[in-house]
């Protein structure tokens, strides 16, 4: 069989023209770190065969014209190399927050590094939004705000606060758990299918989990600070869920956008309240730490990210992914000295191993991939 299902009109055999197909009719987005098909289903999708392009040259969700072209080597490696800057600076959020944990409240570090973080990635707003030929309503504003408070607000306090009670490292390999727990979440909330190597890496990922909780109580464990971490993780990962299920053509980069600033609108408040001035004889110290968060793990992390997007497949960016939790570990341990508890690597290659289940199946069958991480 020979098709034509791309505009310019290559000649395909039958399992690549299904293949594209397959692409054709990806569902609309996921998000982060942990949600890669979600800008390429808005705009005109990054597939095995170069930029998808429909009959009538019309990007499937967004409705706005598109180029199409061929996405050579160079670009493929351009957008690899994207989404690995933008793991790198998200591995190292967990070590810069611990170095400056006992200098700022965990709400005033939320609050500042959503402030930074939001306005730096909203000069880039209005270019995606007329890449993409929308503009913002109230309903979108509406969703914005309350999908911020949700997933993105309360996630974030979780994370700060684990990150007093634990360890880079733990937290870092907790982190590695979103992609499974949003799987678990799709099957609850959108009725997404689970199950065989799908359901065998959820268990994996979540025995792995339990590996962890077993760790011992010391400097860099507490069994409050785990379950903390726990609180970010279902908080993230539904963060993730309700991009899927609300923002359509917005998700990605643009609903990100929107939702750090609402977050810093919830967070900026509460900061005040708190009424605590000691961050300010330790502003001097302390204030390129909170700009990094803001603008190198917040912003430009995505921005790197969703760039990468653009180049290659999700299931690429998602495989790059899984260097998160064993990098963000070895930063802790080189940085911050802390001791690797027995279990950790146990419980990350029970975590990393469930992950790297579920995208082997996604190869083979060309399924949507792993959404990342947002934090």
């Amino acid at each position: 069989m020979r098709g034509s299902c791309c505009f310019w009109y290559t000649p395909l055999d039958e399992q690549t023209a299904v293949e594209a197909l397959r692409w054709r009719f990806l569902p609309g987005f996921a998000a982060d770190p942990s949600f890669p098909d979600a800008p390429l289903a808005a705009e005109s999708p990054v597939t095995p065969f170069g930029r998808f392009c429909n009959p009538w040259n019309r990007s499937p969700l967004s409705g706005h014209q598109e180029t199409h072209r061929y996405r050579p080597v160079l670009s493929r490696t351009r957008g690899l190399a994207y989404v690995l800057i933008g793991t790198v600076l998200w591995s190292t959020a967990e070590v810069v927050v611990r170095l400056i944990v006992e200098d700022i409240t965990p709400i005033q570090l939320g609050a500042a590094r959503f402030f930074f973080g939001g306005a730096f990635l909203s000069l880039f707003l209005p270019y995606y939004l007329r890449k993409r030929g929308l503009t913002l309503s109230r309903d979108v504003l509406w969703k914005a705000a309350w999908m911020g408070l949700v997933g993105l607000t309360i996630g974030n306090i979780c994370y700060q606060y684990s990150l007093q009670y634990t360890g880079a490292a733990v937290v870092a390999t907790l982190f590695g758990a979103n992609p499974l727990m949003v799987l678990v979440l799709s099957a609850v909330l959108l009725s997404e299918r689970l199950r065989g190597p799908k359901s065998l890496g959820v268990v994996m990922g979540f025995v792995g989990i339990l590996i962890l909780a077993m760790s011992e109580e010391s400097d860099t464990f507490s069994l409050f600070g785990f379950t903390l971490g726990i609180g970010f993780l279902f908080g993230f990962s539904l963060f993730t869920v309700l991009i899927k299920k609300h923002a359509g053509p917005y998700a990605g980069l643009p609903m990100i956008t929107l939702c750090t600033m609402a977050s810093a609108g919830y967070l900026i408040p509460l900061a005040l309240l708190e009424g605590d001035t000691a961050v300010l004889a330790n502003l001097e110290d302390i204030w390129l730490h909170v700009i990094y968060l803001g603008i190198g793990t917040t912003g430009l992390a995505y921005l790197f990210f969703f760039m990468g997007l653009e180049h290659v497949t999700p299931t690429e960016a998602s495989s790059v992914l899984l260097l998160k939790p064993p990098l963000g570990t070895v930063l802790a341990a080189f940085w911050l000295g802390e001791a690797v508890p027995w279990n950790l690597p146990i419980a990350m290659a029970f975590i990393l191993g469930g992950l790297y289940l579920v995208i082997w199946l996604q190869r083979r069958t060309g399924a949507v991939a792993l959404e990342p991480v947002s934090k």
